[in-house]
């Protein structure tokens, strides 16, 4: 148990600096903000994102700051991670929802030809990107196990 207590320990770490990071780059998104107009729209959506990512870290910190205090939640928080049964679900679950993105990126890029080609175009190279990623992946993991 020491040695996950002490991997919670590094995550929350790493947490703390990638949400400081993400902090600083909010403040230079919004410096940037104020003194160009035209970048209003797309630096607010940015800002956004990575206030609800840095939210959701500090939950996170917070989640692991509980249970490296107490023993019984740094147990349950071991059991919940080394829980096969939930690595086949969600590896299943992956497994489908890519594969489905995938094929409805292809379907909708099809059908967005007769509309807009670039659309077309730029629907049709993300699922065949998408598709290298995923054999490049499974050729890594065929050498790994």
């Amino acid at each position: 148990m020491d040695e996950f207590r002490k991997k919670i320990q590094k995550r929350s770490v790493l947490l703390r600096i990638s949400i400081a990071t993400i902090f600083i780059i909010n403040g230079i998104l919004y410096i940037i903000q104020k003194d160009a107009p035209q970048l209003e729209e797309g630096a607010s959506f940015q800002m956004g994102v990575l206030l609800g990512i840095g939210i959701i870290g500090c939950f996170s910190i917070y989640r692991y700051h509980l249970a490296l205090k107490d023993e019984v939640k740094l147990k349950k928080l071991y059991i919940e991670e080394h829980d096969e049964r939930k690595h086949m679900i969600k590896e299943k679950m992956s497994q489908s929802a890519i594969w489905t993105s995938v094929i409805l990126l292809l379907l909708v890029g099809s059908v967005m030809a007769y509309v807009n080609t670039l659309i077309a175009l730029t629907l049709i190279i993300t699922a065949m990107m998408i598709m290298v990623i995923m054999c490049l992946f499974k050729v890594y993991y065929f050498h790994k196990y």
